[in-house]
């Protein structure tokens, strides 16, 4: 059962996002562009080579919008973070990636259902590094029980403004939608968060105030 709907709104996570970006913006399309030229550059290289090298930036990137959420200090650096326990936070880039596509070659569907439980994997892994990409994983499955549709929904709308953004303004609205959407799912972790945490405590108190039997 949903404990903090409110807080897992489209509309709610809409304004706290864009909140959130206020005093970081031009910072966060710095990170946007960096990240982008580093992938960009490493493609010409090698596309496979380098896609596997600079795995650990998309984690730095989530730590970067954590920190924007979190009113922590955002700073640009963070994404560079993650090289410095590279093995750790390759494997845990990889591992849910491996295991969707190994779901989506039985099925497609099962393939997509594998993909949105295990979305939160590089936020529990930053919260928590003393997991495992192994328990990180299972703990984002846990935290994604009743939310996997949802947050499928939530990505339909975000492809639709971003699509819509790229026809109607030649691409100029993805400087303002891509750090949006950045600070989106972090705050939709956050929210998914304290609500899971708040499960437990809830079920505890509804157990204490139950008649004896």
């Amino acid at each position: 059962m949903n404990m903090n709907t409110t807080a897992i709104s489209f509309g709610n996570l809409w304004r706290t996002s864009w909140t959130a970006l206020k005093g970081n913006f031009w910072k966060s399309i710095a990170v946007i562009f960096i990240v982008g030229a580093l992938q960009s550059a490493a493609s010409c290289f090698s596309f496979s080579i380098g896609t596997i090298l600079l795995l650990p930036l998309e984690i730095g990137v989530t730590i970067y919008f954590l920190q924007v959420v979190r009113g922590s200090g955002s700073r640009i650096e963070s994404i560079f973070l993650p090289f410095n326990k590279y093995g750790h936070y390759l494997w845990v880039a990889i591992r849910p990636n491996v295991f969707a596509l190994l779901w989506a070659l039985l099925f497609v569907i099962p393939g997509i259902i594998a993909k949105y439980r295990y979305a939160l994997t590089y936020y529990v892994a930053l919260d928590e590094p003393e997991l495992s990409a192994r328990e990180a994983m299972a703990r984002s499955c846990r935290m994604m029980k009743g939310h996997k549709m949802q947050l499928f929904g939530y990505t339909i709308l975000i492809a639709l403004l971003i699509s819509v953004a790229t026809v109607f303004t030649l691409g100029i609205a993805l400087f303002w939608l891509l750090p949006w959407c950045g600070s989106f799912m972090a705050n939709y972790y956050l929210a998914v968060k304290a609500e899971s945490e708040a499960i437990p405590e809830q079920e505890a108190e509804a157990s204490a105030d139950a008649p004896v039997r």
